[in-house]
């Protein structure tokens, strides 16, 4: 077989490996990865953003009909063999979904040898003008003959548009690319094209979250196991994933995140050969339908599939460092006595937090009773995620009280 593997450190696929997704039989077609590494760009400055544990809502807004509707409209154009119809017809419904949720969309048009395809690729342009980061999000949507491809991969690829459809709404301050790439099965073609223009390009893609066969948990205690791969230079990548599940474990749920090691099954390795970190999100349990006709929804578990792409989807939006202009300052408790009399003044605490990505100064807290303003406190200054308590004297009448912290 002509994948030069061993320019990337991995092992040999066919000398007792377990089966992975878009492992090449010996008859697949010959190819080589990308050897020419000198011109990538380098981000070995990048330090992880610290995370903010403030994106809880955006992330239960991924469920499992999101991701349902995904998986079933791919499956409904049958076999997405590359280079046929059906996979040209879900590359274009991928790109209309992209598109109808305001993003900027392109294909990209690729042949490598005998095999021509195309990627789909949305962007979601980063605030910070000044920064030239990426970060990926990507799935492939091809399958091979006969196989309607549920889990390897129109779960990935729902993944990935799942993501656009909720990180759309919200803004970042680095770019975002939501990527659905054509031609793995027969070798990774599409995301070693893909990875071979970036590098011209000299993009900066600081991470690539690869998500492919990510929804098959049959047996009880699947659901809680997560594999993830990744190389020495993505290990920092690996041990952020571990702090966004430990962050939000109470949406996700408690997942046992398996450092798998290395793995060249599938589209992480071309941006691997391309000098850029990236990661693998994989099913602990190997789907038993793969690459066959009964690889279907059915066989599928679809809260396993939901929570994976949680994990993915709150990832992303962390690393590129999530702009909650409307949410800039949180209340996160109010402490009142439980008994309140009439007539004794009492002290109210909250505990305010910048939740936003920069430094506020001047910030005006004021505490209303049913409506009406009852005291003010002023903030000079929070930095981000820093958080302080205020107090308010509070002397309370008879009748119902609301009580009301409304931050300008």
């Amino acid at each position: 077989i002509g994948i030069n593997l061993f320019s990337i450190g991995l092992a040999d696929p066919f000398n007792d490996s377990p089966k992975i997704p878009g492992m090449l039989t010996s008859d697949a077609p010959y190819y080589e990865f990308i050897d020419g590494l000198e011109h990538h760009v380098d981000n070995l400055d990048y330090s992880p953003p610290l995370i903010s544990g403030v994106i809880g809502p955006w992330v239960e807004d991924i469920d499992e009909d999101v991701v349902l509707n995904y998986i079933q409209a791919l499956v409904n154009f049958g076999p997405r063999v590359t280079e046929s119809t059906a996979c040209d017809n879900a590359g274009t419904y991928i790109y209309n979904e992209f598109q109808n949720m305001g993003l900027d969309v392109r294909y990209q048009n690729w042949t490598s040898g005998s095999l021509s395809g195309k990627n789909v690729e949305a962007t979601l342009s980063g605030t910070d003008t000044s920064s030239d980061k990426i970060f990926i999000v990507l799935g492939h949507y091809d399958s091979v003959s006969g196989s309607p491809g549920a889990d390897d991969n129109a779960a990935g690829t729902a993944a990935a548009l799942a993501a656009a459809e909720i990180l759309s709404q919200h803004s970042f301050a680095h770019d975002i690319r939501f990527l659905a790439v054509d031609g793995e099965e027969q070798g990774l073609h599409g995301s070693s094209e893909y990875v071979t223009e970036a590098i011209n390009n000299g993009d900066n893609i600081i991470a690539a979250l690869n998500a492919d066969m990510i929804g098959y948990a049959p047996d009880p205690g699947d659901g809680e196991k997560v594999k993830v791969y990744s190389n020495a230079e993505s290990q920092w990548l690996f041990d952020y994933i571990l702090d966004i599940e430990s962050t939000y474990d109470s949406i996700i749920g408690n997942f046992d995140i398996i450092d798998a090691g290395y793995s060249g099954g599938s589209d992480h390795a071309s941006f691997w050969s391309g000098g850029y970190d990236s990661v693998f999100y994989h099913e602990y349990h190997f789907n038993d339908y793969y690459h066959s006709s009964s690889d279907l929804i059915t066989y599928m578990n679809m809260s396993y599939d939901a929570k994976v792409t949680q994990l993915i989807v709150a990832t992303l939006a962390e690393l590129a460092e999530p702009i909650l202009h409307e949410h800039d300052i949180s209340v996160e408790s109010i402490d009142v006595d439980d008994i309140v009399a009439h007539g004794e003044t009492h002290t109210v605490f909250a505990t305010v937090r910048n939740v936003g990505n920069n430094t506020e100064s001047d910030i005006t807290v004021n505490f209303t009773v049913d409506g009406s303003l009852i005291d003010t406190a002023t903030v000079m200054q929070l930095d981000t995620m820093e958080s302080t308590v205020v107090s308010f004297n509070w002397t309370p009448d008879y009748g119902t009280f609301t009580l009301v912290i409304e931050t300008l």
